[in-house]
């Protein structure tokens, strides 16, 4: 029994909010936690990318690819931005490659900037 799309889309916007506030605190704590928070910022940007597909009345698919296509009717560009993070999500959950500190802060920033562009502000404390 499939549940309205409001309460969908509401609780995509919840993960993609909370998501995106463990990022930001998880890289700004003392000693900061990079990966995972590159791992939260990655589902954080998808989960808000499902969100806006909701939204927009978009049938939803299964796949992070095909997610990430749609996404191209939701903001053109959106596909290769979630594409990047994707692969800097892979560097940190799966160790092919280091990942400095200014380079998480960078991402955290950017990527609040597009998740805010679907309509998502990080979940306060």
């Amino acid at each position: 029994c499939m549940r309205p799309t409001t309460n969908r889309i509401d609780d995509w916007q919840t993960r993609a909010r909370q998501n995106l506030r463990a990022a930001m605190l998880l890289v700004a704590r003392h000693p900061p936690l990079v990966y995972p928070a590159i791992s939260r910022l990655y589902y954080a940007a998808f989960q808000a990318t499902l969100a806006a597909l909701f939204r927009a009345g978009t049938t939803v698919p299964e796949h992070h690819g095909d997610v990430w296509s749609a996404a191209e009717t939701v903001r053109p560009g959106l596909a290769s931005l979630l594409r990047d993070l994707y692969k800097w999500r892979m560097r940190a959950d799966y160790a092919t490659g280091p990942i400095q500190l200014d380079k998480a802060r960078d991402l955290v920033s950017c990527y609040t900037t597009v998740c805010a562009s679907l309509g998502i502000l990080p979940e306060e404390s």
